[in-house]
């Protein structure tokens, strides 16, 4: 036989079904019949073991030809009896479902096929449910001569079905593969992969012919039968792998069902297949592979270059080729016929399981959404905030909620005994059908509303508001009520007291001047109250009543323009309105009125069509504003002339004391001639005159920083290293001289920074020598700078007297001192400190003091680690 392909079409027309052409091909063969028959006897004892009947029956007589033997278990048949005919077969149908049998007949007749499930009962009275699939088989001329069938029992999957219905609607989902669309699934999804690999097995052990079921994936899901020299060499080297899925892929490809190829692949051994179809999607293939045909002639030597070209052991291939079978084409036809007859099975039985478990899943579905929303709509009316009650069209209680029952005082049951009329206070019998009933239901009017408020009675007798809302409905022909009740008692309530609070508004607006007014934007009408009219000296019923009227008699002419076009933008940008304005009186006196007003009543356009407020008379705080005015302009002058008076004084002092200092300062460089005693004198005079520069500098610049211009920080980067320490080097002598030794630590992070240098400086300068003044000597000072997160923090640290904690709090302020004693021994202004604080919060900075008396202090200030450069 060639390398070509064969094929071998089992299936003339699509839409009859055929069974098994093999026998009317070879049915005066005897040999071959008599082998049938044998495998068919084998093949019916697996079938049976899965609970599945195959038979075959005349289509004119209905007699059997054939029928598996599970039906003695199926069927529970005594000894001896056997099925002659499907009529016989029929009487064990239950009598509930013959009209389904019947009906499934008909549709036989008509598609050529038919899959069922009904109910039969065995001689011992047991009930099965089982499903059926049979199809009529016709002959060359196409007309029908057989009918074949398939049973399988499926009671077990019903008892399971049944259990999951009855399972609590909460239950997770029914995890079936088949809840999957179609298109989705895969064949190991809907095989049963276990059963079929043992129906397989034993099918071997029979007739020693193997088959593997595949997916499109080559995932193999069933196998039997392998060949050694498929599993030990061809299946192991790559390229004669390669081999085995190109005829995988061959074999796979555009085969029609019921039909089958084979092909003899590049390993030069012969393969087949035939496809797996469920629906109308090819989801895999049963191959059956690795054997030769009797009739042909073996190439021994073409096997053994392929073991020396592949690497084989020739060998023991050798041996694995022995041991390949070899088959006839009468058998291999025999057996692909009946493969594809089982792939027929395989694939009607899968379909119908997904059929079946979509349906179940369907129902399932549609049975939780049903016990789901029949949940919400019980939990809606028992959970409820308002009271529901269901009333008939005669006004009885058919079922009322919990909430209702205690809004009421009385329990669900007695309600069910009550009427509306027992704890309605407007209600009864008589007036019953007037109120509530009166319009008659029609196609216009399938449902009836009402809303109303009332009042309940309840069981103790007291009496409460209730607002209801009732919807009229038919319900299986019988004319139901549903009202929910809403106890709005409290709103009652809420309302009665808003009610007086208004009215006491209005008394207290009256009494306080505070007057209302109202416009509407679309009429051009102003609403004013009292209070309004009796400030610009009207009478109510006198008065204007138009916006533009009022605006032209009340308001002062300079100020119309600017109400006008407050009222104008609040109108169209909803900006609410804050005005101060003049009014007239009618005696002429002009009125300061302040007012505040808001857009109401707001279209969809974002259009206000009203604009509502209040008005107050401001005339005396603007006369106190204008004298204040006045006040501060003076304080301003004086301050201005006080300031400038400073200076001058300062200047004046500072005039002799330059002359004082300059000439005190020449004799101390030349004072060879003076005696100890002039030159002490001499030193006296200069360190004198320099405390006294000293203090004059610091009084001018704490004037300073009272001064606008002061609070402006011109920053700049700092080399901050070099400014702490010539800092220090400027108060170096004074150090010295009292034996105080000073210690500078700054972060090596910080270099160049952004302050204002001459600030900073000062700030340093005053801390650093403050803590030497008030250091005893032998003592010492330590300046620390640091990052501290976003921020530098500076320390000045002395072991100088310290403070008491009174002091501490107010250190800061101006001419307090540290020692403020009638005899304290340090000098000082008081000034320093007042001017480091300033300095220090122009730098948006902190400063405060950790100290303790007799133990020294500790000056800790911050700024900003990051400054613009000028603020």
């Amino acid at each position: 036989m060639g390398h070509g392909l064969e094929e071998k079409n089992y299936k003339n027309n699509k839409k009859y079904q055929t069974l098994d052409r093999a026998d009317a091909r070879f049915g005066e063969r005897k040999s071959y019949v008599e082998d049938r028959y044998e495998k068919t006897e084998s093949l019916d004892k697996i079938l049976a073991s899965l609970g599945m009947i195959v038979w075959s029956a005349t289509y004119s007589s209905r007699i059997l030809t054939h029928i598996s033997q599970s039906d003695k278990s199926t069927f529970n048949l005594k000894n001896g009896q056997i099925l002659t005919d499907i009529g016989v077969l029929e009487k064990y149908v239950h009598h509930g479902d013959i009209h389904i049998l019947k009906e499934a007949a008909r549709q036989r007749e008509v598609n050529g096929d038919v899959s069922v499930e009904y109910r039969i009962v065995q001689d011992n009275g047991t009930v099965l449910t089982v499903h059926e699939y049979s199809c009529i088989v016709l002959d060359s001329n196409q007309k029908p001569v057989q009918i074949n069938g398939v049973i399988t029992d499926i009671t077990n999957h019903k008892h399971i079905e049944q259990q999951d219905t009855e399972l609590p609607v909460c239950r997770q989902e029914y995890n079936s593969p088949f809840n999957k669309d179609v298109d989705k699934l895969e064949l190991a999804d809907i095989l049963d992969q276990e059963s079929l690999q043992s129906l397989m097995d034993k099918f071997y052990e029979l007739t020693h012919i193997g088959v593997g079921i595949i997916d499109l994936e080559g995932k193999v899901l069933v196998g039997t039968g392998w060949q050694d020299i498929c599993t030990n060499f061809h299946r192991v080297h790559p390229d004669t792998c390669r081999n085995c899925i190109e005829s995988d892929l061959e074999l796979s490809g555009n085969v029609a069902p019921g039909t089958y190829k084979s092909y003899k692949c590049k390993n030069n051994m012969w393969d087949l297949a035939t496809p797996i179809i469920v629906g109308e999607k090819h989801m895999g293939n049963l191959f059956l592979g690795q054997f030769f045909y009797e009739e042909e002639e073996i190439s021994f030597d073409t096997f053994r270059l392929q073991a020396k070209k592949y690497g084989f052991e020739e060998k023991e291939y050798m041996e694995a080729l022995n041991s390949v079978p070899r088959w006839s084409h009468k058998t291999v036809d025999a057996v692909m016929a009946f493969y594809t007859q089982l792939t027929d099975i395989i694939s009607s039985l899968c379909y119908s399981n997904i059929m079946l478990a979509r349906t179940l899943d369907e129902r399932k579905k549609a049975e939780k959404r049903l016990v789901e929303e029949t949940t919400r709509k019980r939990i809606f009316f028992e959970q409820s905030n308002d009271g529901i009650v269901v009333l008939n069209k005669n006004g009885r209680v058919l079922e009322a909620n919990q909430k209702f029952a205690d809004m009421i005082g009385y329990t669900p049951e007695e309600l069910k005994q009550m009427y509306v009329w027992d704890w309605e206070i407007e209600w009864t019998r008589d007036n019953l059908q007037e109120r509530f009933f009166k319009n008659p239901f029609s196609d216009e009017n399938p449902v009836k509303h009402l809303k109303l408020e009332t009042k309940h009675k309840r069981k103790d007798g007291s009496v409460y508001d209730v607002e209801i809302r009732t919807n009229a409905v038919i319900v299986d022909g019988q004319e139901m009520h549903f009202s929910v009740c809403r106890d709005i008692t409290k709103i009652k309530q809420t309302e009665n007291a808003l009610k007086k609070n208004e009215e006491r508004l209005s008394l207290a607006m009256e009494a306080s001047g505070l007057g209302f007014w109202d416009l509407d934007t679309d009429k051009n009408l102003l609403y004013l109250s009292h209070a309004i009219y009796s400030l610009v000296g009207f009478e109510t019923e006198e008065s204007p009543s138009s916006f533009d009227e009022i605006l032209m008699n009340f308001v002062h002419p300079d100020d119309r323009d600017s109400l006008f076009m407050a009222v104008e933008e609040s109108t169209k940008s909803l900006k609410p309105i804050n005005l101060d304005f003049r009014i007239k009186h009618v005696s002429g006196e002009i009125k300061w009125v302040s007012i505040r007003g808001k857009p109401i009543n707001v279209d969809e356009d974002d259009t206000a069509h009203r604009i509502a407020g209040t008005l107050i008379d401001i005339t005396a705080r603007m006369q106190a504003e204008e004298t204040l005015l006045y006040a501060r302009a003076a304080a301003d002058e004086s301050n201005r002339m006080k300031t400038e008076m400073i200076q001058n004084i300062s200047h004046e002092l500072r005039t002799p004391l330059i002359a004082v200092l300059g000439f005190s300062d020449v004799l101390l460089n030349d004072s060879d001639n003076f005696t100890e005693t002039q030159k002490k004198f001499l030193r006296n005079i200069h360190e004198s005159g320099n405390n006294l520069d000293n203090m004059i500098e610091k009084f001018l610049d704490l004037v300073h920083l009272e001064q606008e211009n002061v609070y402006s920080l011109y920053s700049e980067k700092v080399d901050l290293n070099k400014l702490i320490h010539g800092t220090c080097d400027l108060l170096f002598t004074k150090a010295l001289r009292k034996n105080i030794d000073t210690d500078i630590i700054i972060d090596p992070q910080l270099g160049v920074i952004i302050a204002d240098p001459y600030k900073l400086k000062t700030i340093l300068f005053n801390l650093i020598e403050n803590a030497i003044k008030f250091t005893e000597p032998r003592g010492s000072v330590k300046i620390e700078a640091k990052i501290n997160g976003d921020e530098i923090l500076f320390s000045v640290n002395d072991t100088g007297i310290g403070m008491e904690k009174e002091k501490i709090e107010t250190i800061f302020e101006p001419f307090v001192q540290i020692d403020g004693s009638s005899t304290r021994k340090f000098g000082g202004t008081g000034l320093g400190l007042a001017l480091v604080k300033k300095m220090v919060e122009i730098h948006n900075g902190h400063i405060h003091i950790e100290s303790q008396l007799g133990r020294g202090s500790n000056f800790i200030f911050t700024i900003p680690l990051e400054l613009p450069d000028k603020i």
